[in-house]
């Protein structure tokens, strides 16, 4: 089981069940490298999906640098322009041939390169003005206060039977960031295993807030059955769910207790009965309605000691 914990309320079940905290912070000494490729064992070669997995893995990142790098606008989060796209893409490339990694399936054991790799590439010519300013802004994560973030290689795992990624001290901006690095860590820890597990997304509006990061969760969502991997997503805002396909990738779906502001939305998406929609206004703590193989279930959550 991995845990996304925006607030620190996962510890206490983690360590005892012996598992494993792992907290991400500018200061922390734990690490995860965004630019760490899936690995295929050979035997494993022809059931991959795509032939270039580097182009699927870079289209990721382009996620992530969106996140991380577009300023946001009075209506919400930003959104990279196209020429910042299209040098990041060169760039992206360049970090990678550097170090020896290619298309080819046989150079992805190979080290891979850290956001400073990246940040050198866009250094390169410093006689050349920047006219896109992407360098200035990678500047604070690679050199600056939140260099922390991406210092080092992978040092993180996920060998315990509960592993809980804690994010409550990255700020409300590095949220998004500290979401998909775990997203995207555990994704690609999955690509190749066939070992059964659970990932349970917490806060999700934080990631779904920006558009790259809504497609990258449903991308994710709509895929990993295929690789082992369970996703339950959680949220008290159901309107992020509105347009999204996450919905109608879920199996199962809990629906607690509504205020009048998110009935009607809740409703239609769900097409509730009006019965249904009195249950969700007045469900007391721990009960909810469980919707699962077209059944609709009055449930209670009782946990036990």
């Amino acid at each position: 089981i991995i845990l996304i914990d925006p607030e620190r309320e996962y510890a206490q079940m983690s360590t005892l069940f012996g598992g494993q905290v792992i907290r991400l912070s500018p200061g922390s000494a734990h690490h995860i490298n965004p630019f760490d490729l899936p690995r295929v064992h050979a035997e494993n070669q022809d059931t991959v999906e795509h032939s270039d997995r580097l182009a699927d893995h870079v289209q990721r990142l382009h996620t992530l640098l969106e996140i991380m790098l577009a300023d946001r606008t009075p209506t919400g989060a930003g959104k990279l322009k196209s020429e910042e796209k299209g040098l990041l893409d060169r760039a992206l490339y360049e970090a990678y041939r550097r170090v020896g990694i290619t298309k080819e399936i046989r150079t992805h054991d190979r080290l891979a390169p850290l956001m400073r790799d990246l940040y050198d590439v866009l250094s390169a010519d410093e006689e050349s003005p920047d006219p896109t300013g992407l360098k200035s802004r990678l500047h604070r994560f690679v050199h600056g206060s939140l260099a922390g973030l991406f210092a080092g290689p992978t040092n993180v795992s996920l060998d315990r039977v509960v592993v809980d990624f804690d994010i409550k001290d990255l700020e409300t901006e590095l949220r998004p960031i500290g979401l998909f690095l775990v997203s995207n860590f555990v994704w690609t820890e999955s690509f190749h295993s066939t070992i059964p597990r659970m990932l349970i997304v917490d806060e999700a509006a934080t990631l779904m807030d920006y558009e790259s990061g809504a497609i990258f969760l449903e991308d994710l969502v709509r895929r990993a059955r295929k690789r082992y991997l369970g996703v339950t997503v959680i949220s008290q805002n159901p309107l992020i769910f509105s347009g999204s396909a996450i919905p109608a990738n879920c199996a199962t779906h809990i629906l607690m207790r509504q205020d009048a502001t998110t009935l009607d939305l809740v409703q239609q998406m769900f097409r509730l009965s009006s019965r249904e929609v009195q249950l969700l206004r007045r469900l007391p703590a721990g009960e909810a309605l469980f919707l699962t193989n077209e059944k609709r279930l009055h449930v209670r959550f009782e946990a036990s000691e």
